[in-house]
């Protein structure tokens, strides 16, 4: 009996069978990194990363474009709707104007209209922001309690040049406060970079002064507060 011997296939075509099963997960995989991809854009677009160019924002304030943002450090931070941080903004300076010139049923007013809209928000974080000056606008806040408010309510919209601003002014103030000369040299230069930049006669003519008055009069707090409250509004 000879051996068995096994017929090599070279050359023998075999019929091509079509994996529908790897074909469906290629799609599914498809469409998952394009709904990813549009989640990301939609993301970034929402917080203002991208879509949006310099010139005027919500209420006709100035905004910076993202790389001139980026370049200042700021634009990461922003995490509310277009406009809500100069309606806080404008709020907070109202009361703080209110609580020094105004009467006390002017100044409760305010405050009421204050919590009122903070009812409205689910932001746990913003609502806290507002706790010390609530806590002291009635007896009378200590500026760096406003200074500090200002910065963070600010800081919901860091792309808005006004409260670019503010954010930098409450930077200085604190390096200042803590002996930090080149953090807040660093800070002024972003400070005058932006009142150059996006600044009218009014806030410029505030900025003088203010840099005039730093770490030589009793005024200087109140001043930069009035300073940040000009800025608001551009």
């Amino acid at each position: 009996m000879r051996p068995y011997k096994e017929t090599p296939s070279w050359g023998k075509s075999e019929p091509l069978k079509f994996n529908w099963s790897r074909l469906g997960l290629v799609i599914v995989l498809m469409l998952w990194a394009l709904l990813t991809l549009w989640l990301l854009a939609y993301y970034f677009e929402s917080i203002g990363l991208i879509g949006e160019a310099a010139g005027a924002g919500p209420g006709g304030h100035m905004r910076m474009d993202f790389s001139e943002a980026k370049d200042m450090g700021l634009g990461m931070l922003s995490t509310t709707s277009a406009g809500a941080a100069d309606n806080a903004l404008t709020q907070l300076f109202g009361l703080r104007q209110s609580a020094k010139n105004g009467t006390i049923a002017d100044t409760a007013t305010r405050i009421n209209a204050v919590r009122t809209s903070l009812q409205t928000s689910d932001n746990e974080a913003y609502r806290m922001t507002w706790t010390p000056v609530l806590s002291c606008a009635t007896s009378g806040c200590d500026n760096r309690i406003y200074i500090q408010t200002a910065g963070l309510l600010a800081a919901r919209q860091p792309r808005l040049a006004g409260n670019a601003i503010s954010i930098e002014a409450s930077y200085w103030y604190s390096a200042l406060e803590a002996g930090d000369d080149t953090s807040a040299a660093t800070a002024v230069a972003k400070i005058d970079r932006l009142v150059k930049a996006y600044g009218n006669s009014s806030l410029s003519a505030r900025w003088s002064r203010l840099q005039d008055c730093a770490g030589t009069c009793p005024i200087f707090e109140e001043l930069l507060l009035d300073f940040m409250a000009e800025a608001a509004r551009i």
